[in-house]
């Protein structure tokens, strides 16, 4: 029996990886079964039929394909001790019926944890947060994916790697390349650290390094408008009738104070005339959800 590792390079995942292939041989037989290993391309070295690097996940990862062979050739020599002439799905069926025994459950990576919390949020979307709650949590698993190529030139991360020295270059990354301000550096940070929380309650991960790293927000300044702004705005009239509605709403949030989310799902039942026939705006804060 002979064996060729192979990587497939024409499938690639969202993660930009293709999967390792191993191809058995024996004698006109020719079968290809995937390891169930993915890599970038770039970082497979057909010649030695391995991962490039010397580094722990590359190291890993090699070891792992080792073990595969390792397991297929003893259920080819098992089955020679048995017949006189050897299949290869009869290799093939032994090595899975090995394989699947009870083992360790997998443990995702960063990248992965981050799919896995925001598809149980999509799932809670309208019931314990709202979709643009979701939104921001994806775009933090984008920027993290970024950070890891830009920074780190993998693909993703384990769990493991996540560490107080991780959770700084991150912080360094969103200051620098992505010019964040310290309150949009603390919120990314704050997703992580939920991610991380996460993965911790579903036994995937024993460590947090954000024991050790301190989050908070700055105070910061707003302008507002002043009454001589507010007249200008006012007294502006737009030729198209879709400006003059925004130029309407956008007065009523200045007399009001309400909030945008707040403004978009009011209707006329939130407008309620008291015993004197004063007309009040009744709601309830998408936020906070007092009544106002």
């Amino acid at each position: 029996m002979k064996t060729l590792f192979w990587i497939y390079r024409s499938r690639i995942d969202k993660l930009g990886q293709s999967p390792i292939m191993l191809r058995l041989i024996i004698a006109n037989e020719i079968k290809n079964i995937s390891t169930g290993v993915k890599i970038n391309a770039q970082a497979w070295d057909a010649t030695k039929q391995r991962i490039k690097g010397s580094d722990h996940h590359a190291a890993k990862l090699n070891q792992e394909l080792i073990s595969i062979e390792n397991k297929l050739l003893d259920s080819y020599y098992s089955l020679l001790k048995q017949m006189d002439q050897v299949k290869v799905r009869f290799v093939i069926d032994r090595f899975q019926s090995a394989t699947s025994k009870p083992t360790a459950k997998t443990i995702p990576t960063l990248l992965q944890m981050y799919d896995l919390h925001n598809e149980e949020m999509a799932q809670l979307v309208g019931k314990v947060y709202t979709n643009a709650t979701l939104i921001k949590y994806q775009m933090s698993k984008d920027i993290m994916k970024q950070f890891i190529v830009d920074t780190l030139g993998k693909q993703d991360v384990e769990l493991h790697d996540v560490t107080v020295s991780f959770v700084k270059k991150h912080d360094l990354y969103l200051r620098t390349v992505r010019n964040n301000v310290t309150n949009s550096v603390t919120k990314r940070l704050q997703h992580l650290k939920k991610v991380v929380r996460y993965a911790k309650q579903l036994g995937f991960s024993d460590s947090n390094p954000f024991e050790f790293v301190k989050l908070s927000f700055e105070a910061s300044s707003r302008t507002f408008l002043d009454n001589a702004e507010l007249e200008l705005i006012k007294s502006f009239q737009p030729t198209k009738i879709v400006h003059q509605e925004v130029k309407d709403v956008f007065l009523f949030q200045c007399y009001t104070g309400i909030a945008h989310c707040d403004l978009m799902l009011l209707t006329k039942e939130n407008i309620q005339t008291d015993n004197s026939g004063k007309k009040w705006l009744v709601f309830k804060r998408k936020k906070t959800k007092y009544f106002y």
